[in-house]
């Protein structure tokens, strides 16, 4: 069975979006996804991290005490908004080129070594003591690899919903062979 996809940077993005929020997270609100994680060691610490920036700011924009709330929150907005600069900055450099190796047009076939990926600049046969199985979100189907890496199949690349079940029942059927 082959599958003609073509991958958008939407498409990696919803990708990166379940991959760093997965599990029970995968479909949290912000706020829902808040409260999860309001007793993680990390999100304190990056809290913390923030708000002495703030304070630093703070103490040396405006040195005199009866400006120092305002000095504080002035670095506090400095800080997220540097935050912001630098974390944006790192997510397009590390984002994939068009046309390349994850973007663009591609071919998705299942065959007896595993799953073959192909494009006009690659072929790949991912194996299938490789493939951890199919897993179905409301406009995807990934393809796993490992925790952070799988073949993008978008939903709207099969031509029923027939042909996507079957394509993940044996995506999944295999997979599971391979673990037995």
């Amino acid at each position: 069975m082959t599958i003609q996809t073509d991958i958008t940077r939407q498409d990696f993005a919803a990708f990166r979006k379940y991959v760093a929020f997965p599990g029970k997270t995968a479909g949290m609100t912000f706020t829902e996804r808040r409260k999860h994680y309001a007793n993680k060691p990390f999100y304190w610490r990056l809290m913390a991290a923030v708000l002495m920036t703030g304070l630093c700011f703070g103490a040396v924009l405006l040195p005199l005490p009866r400006n120092l709330l305002l000095g504080v929150a002035i670095g506090l907005v400095a800080a997220c908004v540097i935050i912001i600069v630098v974390a944006k900055r790192q997510i397009r450099r590390l984002s994939p080129g068009e046309d390349g190796f994850i973007l663009g047009p591609k071919q998705v076939e299942i065959c007896d070594e595993g799953v073959r990926q192909s494009s006009r600049h690659h072929e790949s046969i991912f194996r299938w003591s490789l493939i951890g199985g199919a897993i179905v979100t409301n406009h995807y189907v990934y393809i796993m690899l490992d925790r952070a890496t799988a073949v993008i199949v978008p939903r709207r690349a099969f031509k029923s919903e027939a042909e996507e079940a079957q394509f993940v029942m044996e995506i999944n059927k295999r997979a599971a062979k391979k673990a037995a």
